[in-house]
């Protein structure tokens, strides 16, 4: 008995330790540059977005024989707005999901958000947005470590929150979920992700004193859920990893519109397009995407949920079969004319490289009518000079 009482001291000592020494992210975090669209794209895609400040979002479901673990959220009231995705994972991952997005769950995201606001306003403490993001979200995994039904599964979470007060919106990620950020100038922006390729996450864990390895090209961690990043019963087990979001601050009236993912979407993308995923999307997956959105319009509306349901869907051609989800949310107010928006057929989806694959078989064709065009002039000088020949022949004769 001793003996067991001496080894939870000592386990529960090696957690406080690691707990002391984790580094949970004192400094807001750099977005990422990944391009640039050209503002004639921003501007088309714009115009068939709903009205400034709106939201759409979608998610693929249909060819996943557990109907999906993706869960969306997009919730509001006087103080704030909230949207984003959660992609869960493991044996009840969507339950977890479903948890964090639904505004009425008592472990909700927007929950707590709410609740951090109000109690900021009664102190007249002003709002600090790291704080605030890592405050929220070990609330929110607090309180899922006390909920019965969630299981062994977990969740990754990205979010945008915009304050009414606040000239610039915060941007939120555990996991590997990507955020996108397109400006008015057309520069595309992305958050870092908490994945197998970040050695500073990796780093942080081990440092909690959470055992974890480096499996045949992936990360594995016990219980095959990644501790530092993933909301769920893998954070209660080692409490010692709790799930620190990455916080980025941008001007909103920078914004032209931003695209929140699950990595299902931008990984169907890139194996579409044999790229690594190691390097990460670009801003040629965002000219993909609009250029879906654009062709996917059934009507000459604005964008619907049900038209972002079948952009999710259509990136499932690549083969890839994880959970595609997307929210959407147009900041620019600027209300411009969507009357040349060409509506092609409901099933006519664009090929990923549409401009590259004419440019090719452009030059398939003109350089099969050069060479038809060599073929038959080298044949003419052929029977010419046989000719000649033939002549010289009898004339010799």
């Amino acid at each position: 008995m001793i003996k067991y009482v001496i080894l939870a001291l000592y386990f529960s000592a090696l957690l406080q330790k690691g707990w002391a020494n984790y580094d949970h992210g004192k400094d807001l975090r750099d977005l990422r540059h990944i391009g640039q669209l050209d503002k004639s794209t921003v501007n088309r895609f714009l115009s068939a977005l709903p009205e400034s400040h709106s939201v759409v979002s979608g998610i693929s479901l249909s060819n996943l024989p557990d109907k999906g673990q993706d869960r969306t959220m997009n919730h509001s009231n006087k103080v704030f707005d909230l949207y984003g995705v959660c992609d869960g994972h493991g044996t009840g991952g969507e339950i977890v999901a479903s948890a964090i997005t639904s505004k009425d769950s008592k472990a909700s995201l927007f929950h707590f958000f709410d609740t951090h606001y109000k109690s900021l306003k009664e102190k007249g403490q002003d709002n600090e947005p790291l704080v605030s993001a890592q405050t929220v979200c070990l609330a929110v995994n607090d309180r899922l470590a006390q909920e019965p039904d969630i299981g062994d599964g977990g969740t990754t979470l990205s979010a945008g929150v915009d304050l009414a007060n606040d000239d610039n919106a915060m941007f939120l990620n555990v996991g590997d979920s990507p955020i996108i950020i397109v400006t008015k100038e057309g520069e595309v922006l992305t958050n870092q992700l908490q994945d197998q390729f970040n050695e500073a996450e990796i780093a942080r864990v081990k440092s909690a004193g959470v055992s974890c390895y480096s499996g045949i090209g992936y990360l594995y961690y016990p219980y095959r859920l990644q501790p530092s990043r993933d909301f769920g019963k893998t954070s209660r087990l080692h409490s010692a990893a709790k799930p620190f979001p990455y916080v980025y601050l941008y001007p909103k009236d920078q914004i032209a519109f931003t695209m929140i993912l699950s990595d299902g979407l931008s990984d169907a993308w890139m194996m579409a397009n044999r790229l690594n995923n190691q390097a990460g999307i670009t801003a040629n997956f965002v000219k993909d995407f609009i250029a879906r959105s654009l062709r996917l319009k059934q009507t000459e509306k604005a964008l619907s949920d049900t038209d972002m349901n079948r952009v999710a869907n259509s990136y499932f051609e690549s083969g890839h079969t994880d959970d595609m989800s997307v929210v959407v949310k147009r900041y620019a107010p600027t209300k411009l004319d969507n009357s040349k928006i060409k509506v092609l057929n409901p099933g006519e989806v664009p090929a990923p490289n549409n401009e590259i694959n004419k440019k090719v078989i452009y030059g398939v064709v003109a350089g099969g009518v050069a060479t038809l065009g060599l073929m038959g002039f080298l044949y003419y000088r052929y029977l010419k000079q046989k000719k000649q020949d033939v002549r010289a022949q009898v004339v010799t004769e």
